[in-house]
């Protein structure tokens, strides 16, 4: 009796083929818009090695700190303008806006409307594109915040009012102070007592009866003598955010004869940069932040007061408790943001880099490949190269076939030599089997 194997050769190119147009795809990843020319995926880490943020957060302005170590600004324009953000999509455009970029010191200092922050986890991160020589504008400072947030100054002015960044317009009314000091994220200001401060003109905006949340970037050189970083007064009610020696505190007071100061336990340290956070929400909870750590909180029985008055930075309205320190990133908000929001708004803006994880450069079309790489194919290669390559290539697919052509041959035999020993252990009748095979 004979058996002759089945030829699987056609099939498995079809199949050789099939796995190699999926390798391929998988490869070519979607490209946001062939005009530009590079790209880099930004990856935010919230587990507790990276950010260490336990809940999700949605549409965060992100501070991206690019530097040579992270990128190549020969790659984009002098001026940045064809930076773009796009979402895990790769279709959606973020709102984004450049605070600083400096192609001589090659710092650049870009934020960006983060759609969402994963709890615990790497899996979140949005595309940064660059590399249009033709491409203008593309930013959007006032979109780059929520509606909440009321005030924001990056303090980065060499002279003149600082400039609030949201659509509120809430520009400072009245500023002394120096300006154009290296600071924690690009410039700051300083605040020498003597009448130094910063006044916000109230405006409908700056309503905090239904929630309030202050954040700023402080550093001091000595302790303080009751020096109020934020202060907003009105006869008997008054919002206060102050630091008594170097302990830090916040107190409230409204209408109603409520009258709420927090503890004062906590040094902040001297010389050194650090981020001041208070949150409220309307009969619920008061809570100081240090570096993103909740410090302490009080419960508010009664709502938070309502005040239609001016806002003023780094003093009180009478001038008895001028503050003496460096001051950068001062941002309010008439809503309580949560503890997640506050250690990711550290983690996003502090020297540290915990939140973002750059990965490669890549070039045109989603190839996939380092752009090192790519510059040595398409620079370095000739001619002759090519035609060895193209020899390469081809000679390596024609291997594969082969190898799996025989392989599965192989294996048929063996099924065919199983099948051949498994009816020949059956036959117990060997005249029926002679005749049989005839």
């Amino acid at each position: 009796m004979t058996r002759q194997p089945r030829n699987r050769v056609s099939l498995l190119t079809y199949v050789l083929l099939f796995l190699m147009l999926a390798v391929f795809a998988s490869d070519a990843d979607a490209w946001w818009n062939d005009n530009w020319q590079y790209r880099k995926k930004i990856t935010f880490d919230t587990t507790a090695g990276g950010a260490d943020i336990s809940e999700g957060i949605s549409n965060l302005p992100i501070l991206i700190r690019l530097h040579t170590g992270n990128f190549n600004f020969t790659n984009a324009k002098e001026d940045g303008e064809d930076i773009r953000f796009v979402g895990s999509d790769d279709q959606t455009l973020l709102k984004h806006h450049i605070e600083r970029y400096d192609t001589f010191d090659e710092i650049a200092l870009v934020w960006v409307k983060a759609p969402r922050l994963a709890a615990a986890s790497k899996k979140e991160f949005i595309y940064m594109y660059y590399g249009n020589k033709d491409a203008m504008g593309g930013q959007a400072s006032r979109e780059t915040y929520d509606a909440a947030q009321v005030v924001v100054y990056h303090l980065g002015e060499l002279e003149g009012a600082p400039q609030d960044q949201t659509a509120n317009e809430n520009h400072a009314s009245t500023f002394s102070g120096g300006q154009g000091l290296p600071s924690v994220i690009g410039n700051g200001i300083s605040l020498n007592g003597a009448g130094d401060k910063l006044v916000i003109t109230a405006s409908p905006a700056l309503d905090f009866k239904n929630g309030f949340t202050f954040s700023a970037w402080i550093r001091m050189a000595g302790s303080q003598a009751d020096a109020y970083l934020l202060a907003i007064e009105e006869e008997d009610k008054h919002i206060i955010v102050g630091i008594d020696g170097t302990k830090l505190y916040c107190g409230f007071s409204d209408e109603s004869g409520q009258t709420v100061t927090t503890e004062k336990l906590v040094d902040i340290s001297l010389n050194a940069w650090h981020q001041i956070a208070v949150s409220a929400a309307s009969n619920r909870r008061l809570s100081v932040y240090l570096d993103g750590l909740e410090l302490y909180f009080v419960d508010l029985k009664n709502g938070l007061p309502g005040l239609n008055s001016d806002i003023v930075i780094g003093d009180s309205v009478s001038g008895e408790h001028a503050l003496i320190a460096e001051l950068d990133e001062v941002i309010l908000s008439n809503t309580a943001r949560s503890a997640g929001w506050v250690k990711a708004v550290y983690a996003s803006e502090g020297p540290e880099g915990r939140l973002c994880a750059f990965g490669v450069e890549m070039a045109g079309g989603g190839s996939g490949l380092p752009i090192f790489y790519l510059a040595t194919i398409f620079k370095n290669i000739t001619l002759d190269g090519w035609i060895i390559i193209g020899l390469l290539v081809l000679l390596g697919v024609f291997s594969w076939i082969v190898f799996l052509s025989k392989s599965l041959f192989l294996i048929q035999i063996q099924r065919d030599d199983k099948d051949f020993q498994k009816a020949f252990t059956s036959v117990t009748d060997w005249k029926a089997l002679d005749a049989k095979s005839e």
